[in-house]
């Protein structure tokens, strides 16, 4: 989403949802636990085992294969929900922010008189990298078919702003046309003509 406000220009980049497969998948350990918890402790008991024992174990696995996958799900629901990147550029700078499941992170201020330069890295940019490192002599059209059909598979390596402290990087994932787009109206924003 983007929004242009008096010579600035505010960018939300929602984190992509959750791939529904990864529900029933983080439910399986937790499944797991609810089948084995009872029947365990009943054969504790039988057997004997000293409580202390028993608690210990049993403890463990509603931890390690209950609780954790469970607040695993829960966190990734609610970073799908709440969770992306926002971004300010005007002429004075750029601010990055990171909102993740419960809290937003740091905000990053970078402002106009650091920044070196702003490059964005799409697939397309990948491939074009690759066909060049082979040097003089041209691809064979199989591996160019191939390396085409994998840069769509492979996603955007966002936008990177170098800066004299270092690099900064926002918007991986993004498609090849969301890359070009957000790197064109954060540059405009810096010169002034958001």
């Amino acid at each position: 989403m983007v929004r242009h406000d008096q010579g600035s220009v505010h960018i939300t980049i929602p984190i992509p949802r959750t791939h529904i497969i990864w529900i029933p998948l983080s439910l399986i350990p937790i499944a797991f636990v609810m089948w084995f918890v009872g029947p365990l402790s009943q054969f504790f008991r039988q057997t004997r085992t000293p409580d202390p024992i028993g608690w210990v174990f049993l403890g463990f696995l509603i931890l390690f294969f209950g609780i954790l996958p469970a607040t695993t799900l829960v966190g990734g629901l609610l970073r799908a929900r709440r969770g992306g990147t926002r971004v300010t550029a005007s002429a004075n700078g750029i601010r990055i922010q990171e909102q993740g499941a419960w809290k937003a992170g740091p905000e990053k201020l970078i402002t106009a008189p650091e920044i070196l330069d702003i490059d964005f890295s799409s697939s397309r940019s990948v491939v074009s990298s690759t066909r060049h490192g082979a040097g003089d002599e041209p691809l064979d059209p199989r591996t160019e078919r191939v390396l085409m059909a994998l840069s769509r598979l492979v996603p955007g390596g966002g936008i990177t702003i170098k800066t004299q402290r270092g690099l900064i990087t926002f918007g991986q994932g993004l498609g090849d046309d969301e890359i070009r787009y957000l790197h064109s109206i954060v540059r405009r924003a810096l010169i002034g003509s958001a």
